[in-house]
């Protein structure tokens, strides 16, 4: 099954100058904790995310109001994307092997077009018609994403503090 099947296509996204503030309000206003990062409004590159994590983060090293922090100073900057023409079982795969568990979806052109999260796959796998994703791809995803992450946690100076 193709991912476009699948994929939400009502998202929201910010722009890098956004502060984490304005980040927040989309988030608590739209039932959200990640957004895509665009460099404006109408149709674009991804050229980042940002989760509610990532805030409360920076919130905690940085010390300061969210009023004065833009996005783009701590926006997951290494994107990883599927297509609306991939198959789910690719998906799935870009999940695991980035441990995350959503995955802006772009156009043929590379702009974004949507949203595909491991709740899109697990609801899929429990339908009848099951969209190509079955129980056991979408165990095998949380697990890997569930895996405790190789890489080092930011310091207060990577905050640039």
């Amino acid at each position: 099954m193709k991912v476009e099947k699948l994929m939400s296509s009502s998202i929201w996204a910010c722009t890098p100058d956004a502060t984490l503030d304005q980040a927040v309000r989309l988030m608590e206003e739209h039932d959200c904790g990640w957004l895509p990062v665009v460099p404006g409004r109408g149709r674009y590159h991804v050229v980042g995310v940002i989760t509610d994590r990532d805030i409360c983060l920076a919130a905690h090293h940085l010390g300061t109001s969210l009023k004065k922090v833009h996005v783009r100073e701590v926006m997951t900057v290494d994107v990883v994307t599927c297509s609306t023409q991939d198959e789910t079982s690719t998906a799935c795969a870009r999940m695991r092997r980035s441990q995350v568990r959503r995955l802006p979806v772009v156009d043929e052109e590379g702009q974004l077009a949507g949203l595909l999260t491991l709740a899109h796959l697990a609801r899929a796998s429990g339908e009848r018609a099951s969209f190509g994703v079955t129980a056991k791809d979408v165990a095998k995803t949380l697990a890997s994403i569930a895996k405790p992450s190789a890489a080092p946690l930011r310091t207060a100076t990577a905050w640039g503090t």
